[in-house]
């Protein structure tokens, strides 16, 4: 179970990494500006994402979930071959919207299958796989569409897809034993999971704009496109560590405090990317960024799903795409702003992260002082 949900996680997150990379690309064949491919992507993903809260009352709610983890994936694969022959800038756009919104739909599915052996160590080694994926798409699209033809992209997809038909004995089997009752979850269930909620809004607006303005902002200065994904790729795979690190600690130091450690971290990252000079410091500073923001992420969805066991699929699509939704269309304004001036646009993002984390260290501390009181 645990290696059917890693495995797919990695696999439509390596997919699903291959648009940001490519922003130097698609500006450069479409004849559009930062500001407009950052809003526009910003604006798809999080529609995209915002359909995940309802996948996760679906998924809730089926039996077959390995047939339907191994169509979400089929599938995935099959509007990926027919994306990179498109050449009209919506109709691109289009099924970007459409291979993200297939991703977002695994994700509570995924999550799920994860969260049933009820082990914060199996979250932890979904969301890691997942990480790996997203670090390698970065890395392997650039290198690969310099190398060749974008469109030489479709015998990849048809070679995953024989890699999935393989595997299909072992995803089609994989059904639920026991059903949750037949009911919505109630006010009472979301108000549970509202302050990880709120945290992965507020960490998905920085993040989900760094990850999306790095590559241009390395093109500006006249970097290969290579660079940009080899950029994402290191700052993810340093948070593979960290991913796991997070999901460990969160029983002994508690959400509050990681969250204050990863916002710290990366608005102080955030700024020295900005100012210190040479690509190798960037490069440097973005590791770190990457770090302390993964570093939240499975601590959220294991804190999540604790507190509402039943609804396992439901907490991780409150934690995951209805707070990456809303966070990506704040962002996603943000970048219309500002997003043809990257500088300033990064260190906006790196203050606010800074600012976020002075609200948990004052939570934290008067969190303390009530405490206090009452064990004396």
């Amino acid at each position: 179970m645990v290696f059917i949900a890693a495995f797919s996680h990695f696999f439509t997150d390596f997919f699903g990494a291959f648009f940001k990379p490519m922003a130097p690309y698609f500006m450069s064949l479409y004849q559009i500006d930062s500001s407009t491919f950052g809003s526009t992507l910003g604006i798809i993903s999080s529609s995209a994402s915002l359909l995940q809260i309802f996948f996760g009352f679906l998924f809730d709610r089926t039996r077959r979930d390995g047939l339907l983890l191994f169509s979400l994936l089929m599938s995935q694969l099959v509007i990926l071959t027919i994306l990179v022959f498109i050449r009209n800038y919506y109709l691109l756009m289009l099924f970007i919207f459409i291979s993200i919104m297939i991703n977002s739909a695994y994700h509570p599915l995924g999550a799920g299958l994860a969260g049933r052996t009820q082990k914060a160590r199996a979250i932890a080694v979904f969301s890691i796989f997942g990480t790996f994926g997203s670090a390698l798409g970065p890395v392997f699209i650039t290198a690969f569409s310099s190398r060749f033809e974008f469109h030489s992209i479709a015998w990849i997809t048809l070679a995953s897809g024989a890699v999935l038909i393989l595997l299909f004995p072992k995803m089609a089997p994989i059904k639920k034993e026991e059903q949750v009752l037949k009911r919505l979850p109630t006010w009472a269930i979301f108000k549970l999971l509202v302050p990880c909620f709120i945290a992965v809004i507020l960490r998905s607006i920085v993040m989900d704009q760094f990850h999306t303005f790095v590559p241009i902002y390395f093109n500006m200065l006249n970097a290969p496109l290579t660079l940009g994904g080899m950029v994402l790729t290191i700052g993810m795979l340093t948070g593979l560590v960290t991913n796991y690190v997070g999901s460990r600690w969160i029983l002994k130091v508690g959400i509050f405090r990681i969250n204050l450690a990863g916002f710290t971290g990366m608005g102080l990252a955030g700024l020295l990317f900005v100012l210190l000079p040479g690509f190798a410091l960037k490069i440097a500073m973005f590791a770190l960024f990457d770090s302390a923001g993964f570093l939240t992420m499975s601590a959220n969805i294991v804190h999540a799903q604790s507190l509402v066991p039943n609804n396992r699929a439901f907490a991780s699509s409150v934690t995951m795409g209805l707070a990456w939704s809303i966070g990506g269309y704040i962002g996603a304004g943000v970048s219309a702003v500002l997003g043809n001036h990257v500088p300033v646009l990064l260190t906006v993002l790196a203050g606010f992260s800074l600012i976020v984390a002075m609200l948990y260290l004052f939570f934290i501390v008067r969190k303390q002082k009530t405490k206090r009181p009452a064990e004396a």
